[in-house]
């Protein structure tokens, strides 16, 4: 039995140590991180505006390791839709996401959309003047805005 345990921890351990971080400092840089992304990675926005950036996120999250993508220091990574039509963030048919930091403004549709997702975790936002709504669920289980 210990040796099952101990086999457990190993490989949690290790998995955990495979996780990437990855620093952006501009809307393509961003986009090429979201495609190389894997559970437990974490996406960190250097400070700076990030003028029309419309991000999809594929890369679902697990439990214990989720996706993250959030500002160097909060509050100074700054997307600016400029009218720009979509979502500054879009998450969508994603589980275990954790987004945080940034300020949002100035997108037609809304600053993040989260749809046919669970476990989505929202924290530390200035989200402002944006179309629809600043932060938008549409069959959305288990997500929190704090």
């Amino acid at each position: 039995m210990n040796i099952v345990i101990a086999l457990f921890a190993a490989f949690f351990l290790y998995s955990a140590a495979l996780a990437e971080t990855y620093s952006v400092g501009n809307c393509t840089q961003a986009e090429a991180a979201l495609k190389k992304l894997a559970p437990g990675d974490e996406v960190v926005f250097r400070d700076g505006e990030y003028r029309g950036c419309t991000l999809k996120l594929e890369t679902a999250g697990e439990k214990d390791s989720p996706v993250i993508l959030r500002a160097e220091n909060a509050g100074k990574a700054v997307f600016l839709g400029n009218g720009a039509k979509g979502n500054a963030f879009r998450i969508e048919k994603m589980r275990f996401v954790k987004i945080g930091g940034f300020v949002c403004r100035g997108y037609q549709q809304n600053a993040i959309r989260i749809q046919d997702s669970s476990d989505v975790e929202v924290e530390d936002m200035t989200l402002e003047d944006n179309g629809m709504a600043a932060v938008r669920m549409l069959a959305a289980t288990r997500c929190a805005i704090r």
